[in-house]
């Protein structure tokens, strides 16, 4: 009898190399001479460069982490390097180093940027690896800042009447780089062509890529509502988009597809989103893909009742699953113990993770002015301290540098380490003969820097880096 055999496909094999070489950044097709591969090249030094700059900014600032908790008596006895060390010698030394550390990150303003158009500032968000910061204001319109030569592209999101953008991110920041602007009526915009290859404002109107409804179920002009909120996850294409709506979604940008739907699980409004995973090639502690953090799979969700919770994407409901260091699921049958957390009495204003010394922990702030950390395998706080007495308006935390900024409708920035000790208060412009900053509505840091920005109840974006080189 003839041996016949059935033919076998190569696609699936071909498809599995071609995505390889996109997760890890394979060039090696690209000629450094065309047009493709020195866009590519400079990427990657671009790219490289902001890294290796944050490496550098989180290693010398590292002794300025809040410490950990002090080990039990019994732990204290068994360890002979305490007993000969000593601890008052030791917090000595780091005491020295870390009030030379907090004087560096004492800042100056840097650059005033007038939004003329702009009632108000609502978001500021800053390109992680190239010198441009978005603006938003309460309502449509949207101004793309080259802090670097103060040139400025401005358009406007196109949203209906009595609708206002209440979310921002950066997506795919490595590569070409996309704009998502997120509206309280539930409807998500991203906009393409925003920036140049070498890095610069294009000098055009951006084209809006893409445009779907996060959450469909949203109406916008809720009083006292968050609007949506969401959280962009780089490493899965993956954006979860929460908010007034009574439903979690995870979607699937590149299709358009949402994947999965959670429960919000609580009678607060979502007011802000985390990743608990993080990409950086420099760090000491990082996956064989160089992402490091809690898990790949790990949110955390602020309400507005004060509490935070916490989801795992890889379960449909119930309690989140154990993980190792490296966001491996862990071979057990027991369920992940703590997954709400109620110590906060108002308004999440925001929670971000934070790895200062390799310990991934959560950081959360509320109006009242109550900052707590949080590790997840503890129920309780680790730390609480107190920033301001007034209503805090705005906040947001360095992940590598240990230090936070707040803001307060009473008209002043308050800087701080994390250890809760105060570096600085911000409360007037400098070179504008002692005009005094509006009301706070909000704050971001770079990802990488000592760089802060704030956005006010007028037309005007302040930018502030340290007074003295570091």
């Amino acid at each position: 009898q003839p041996n016949f055999k059935l033919p076998i496909s190569q696609f699936n094999y071909w498809r599995n190399s071609e995505f390889s070489k996109r997760r890890t950044n394979d060039t090696t097709d690209f000629d450094p001479l065309s047009r493709d591969g020195a866009q590519e090249a400079y990427r990657q030094k671009r790219n490289n460069d902001a890294f290796r700059i944050g490496a550098l900014f989180r290693d010398k600032f590292a002794v300025l982490a809040p410490k950990p908790p002090e080990p039990s008596r019994s732990m204290r006895d068994e360890n002979e390097w305490w007993n000969s060390m000593g601890k008052e010698e030791v917090n000595h030394v780091e005491d020295v180093r870390g009030v030379k550390l907090k004087q560096d990150l004492e800042m100056k303003q840097s650059a005033v940027l007038f939004n003329e158009g702009h009632k108000m500032t609502s978001m500021v968000r800053f390109h992680p690896f190239e010198t441009l910061l978005v603006a938003c204001d309460g309502r449509d319109k949207v101004s793309i800042w080259d802090y670097s030569t103060n040139r400025r592209v401005s358009f406007m999101n196109g949203n209906p009447k009595k609708s206002r953008m209440t979310t921002s991110a950066w997506l795919n920041s490595t590569s070409k780089g996309l704009l998502m602007i997120g509206s309280d009526d539930g409807s998500v915009r991203i906009w393409d062509r925003t920036v140049s290859p070498n890095g610069s404002i294009l000098n055009e109107t951006p084209a809006l890529a893409s445009a779907f409804f996060a959450a469909p179920d949203m109406e916008s002009g809720i009083v006292g509502g968050s609007g949506l909120v969401c959280e962009w996850q780089q490493h899965a294409g993956r954006l979860v988009a929460g908010g007034d709506s009574r439903v979690v979604r995870c979607w699937d940008v590149e299709a358009e597809k949402c994947i999965q739907e959670l429960d919000r699980g609580n009678d607060g409004c979502i007011t802000t989103l985390t990743s608990t995973w993080t990409y950086d090639p420099f760090h000491s502690d990082i996956s064989p893909e160089g992402y490091h953090g809690i898990s790949p799979d790990v949110m955390i969700a602020g309400y507005g009742n004060g509490h935070l919770k916490v989801f795992d994407l890889r379960l449909d409901s119930g309690p989140v699953a154990s993980f190792s260091p490296f966001g491996l699921p862990v071979p057990t049958n027991r369920k992940y113990k703590y997954t709400s957390f109620n110590e906060h009495s108002s308004w999440i204003v925001n929670a971000s993770l934070t790895d200062y010394n390799s310990r991934n922990e959560i950081v959360s702030g509320c109006v009242a002015g109550v900052v707590k950390h949080w590790d997840l395998r503890v129920q309780s706080s680790l730390r609480t301290f107190v920033v301001q007495r007034s209503q805090m308006t705005a906040a947001t935390f360095h992940r590598s540098i240990p230090m936070m900024a707040s803001g307060s409708h009473t008209q002043f920035i308050n800087l701080r380490s994390m250890d809760g000790d105060a570096l600085q208060v911000m409360r007037y412009h400098e070179g504008m003969g002692g005009r005094r900053i509006g009301p706070v509505s909000c704050l971001v840091f770079h990802p990488f820097k000592p760089l802060l920005a704030a956005g006010c109840t007028d037309e005007i974006v302040s930018l502030y880096e340290p007074k003295s080189p570091l």
